[in-house]
C-alpha cells in the first residue's frame, strides 16, 4: 500500500508512484511489474500536463526578490 499520497507535481513523481503501486515483495525480495508501472506512467501522462522534473519555487522567488531590490 502507497502511504502519504500528495499528488503528481512532476513526471518524476509519476514514474516514482508508478514503480512502487507495481511493486511486490516476495520473500524478503521485490519485483516491479514494469510492464503495469509503464500503463500507468502512459495512462497519467496522456491525461495530465506535467512538468518533467519538479518546479523549483525558490529560484523562482529570488528572481522576483531581485527584481524589485535592484
Amino acid at each position: 500500500m502507497i502511504e502519504n499520497y500528495y499528488g503528481f507535481a512532476s513526471k518524476s513523481d509519476v514514474v516514482k508512484f508508478a514503480l512502487l503501486a507495481s511493486a511486490k515483495v516476495d520473500n524478503g525480495v521485490t519485483e516491479i511489474d514494469y510492464s503495469k508501472a509503464q500503463e500507468i506512467i502512459d495512462f497519467v501522462c496522456k491525461n495530465v500536463e506535467l512538468p518533467d522534473a519538479p518546479k523549483n519555487f525558490t529560484d523562482d522567488l529570488i528572481k522576483v526578490c531581485e527584481k524589485y531590490h535592484s
